[in-house]
């Protein structure tokens, strides 16, 4: 398998990039580096490379799940409501443990116990994705577990996989209410192999009825708390 995407944080929609396979985990190695060009740094652009690297995606893709959170709708759905944006946490986080739990949880309850490898761009997240990467594990790791690398996307060949996928789920995203991309269609021939999930306009109040619901659930549990606390008389 070559590409669990999603794209770069942008103020249009929030996401990760990350893609990963299978394997023996070797902790103590660097993932391999083979000599190939970024999408974005290419001199042939991102078009060129897209038309190359989309039937080898295809072809060597088993599964791909996609996440997004449209910031627009987002920062409009929470306008008034800065209490619930600590409950999501940074959006970036938020998308990249939700691709995370959906490979892992599905590997579970498939009772697979071979190793798998997740590897993520390096930016400036990297901190931010190992402690999502630790807290997805600890909840759905089997066997042998998943182990979590970085690397540069100009020098690693599935991230640029994950990159040109991310892209276009991305143009899907932001314009629903238009036909799909061709690249698109060309990149998900069986949509039972990909995942793509959302939050935009037509569903974000999904999302912030889910906040709501925990914020109220926290302040109950603070209030109970507070009820058995003992308090000394003077």
């Amino acid at each position: 398998p070559t590409s669990s995407p999603a794209s770069a944080t942008t103020r249009r929609r929030n996401c990760t990039n990350c893609s990963h396979g299978t394997g023996k985990s070797q902790p103590n190695r660097k993932p391999p580096q083979p000599e190939v060009r970024s999408p974005r740094s290419s001199a042939d652009g991102y078009g060129e490379l897209a038309k190359r690297a989309i039937p080898i995606i295809t072809k060597h893709t088993e599964w791909t799940v996609v996440v997004g959170i449209q910031m627009e709708d987002y920062d409009a759905a929470l306008l008034g409501k800065p209490h619930l944006r600590p409950l999501l946490g940074e959006p970036y986080g938020a998308c990249l443990q939700w691709v995370l739990s959906t490979i892992l949880r599905k590997k579970a309850l498939d009772r697979n116990e071979e190793p798998i490898a997740f590897f993520h761009e390096e930016n400036g997240f990297s901190g931010e994705a190992l402690s999502v990467h630790q807290a997805v594990s600890e909840n759905w790791d089997i066997g042998e577990g998943s182990s979590f690398w970085f690397g540069a996307k100009k020098l690693y060949t599935p991230l640029q996989a994950a990159d040109v996928f991310a892209y276009e789920c991305n143009k899907r995203l932001r314009n629903r209410d238009k036909p799909n991309r061709r690249a698109f269609d060309a990149l998900t021939p069986n949509k039972d192999r990909v995942r793509f999930r959302y939050f935009n306009r037509d569903n974000m109040e999904t999302l912030v009825d889910t906040l709501e619901a925990a914020h109220q659930r926290q302040a109950m549990a603070s209030l109970d708390q507070a009820r058995e606390t003992k308090v000394d008389d003077f």
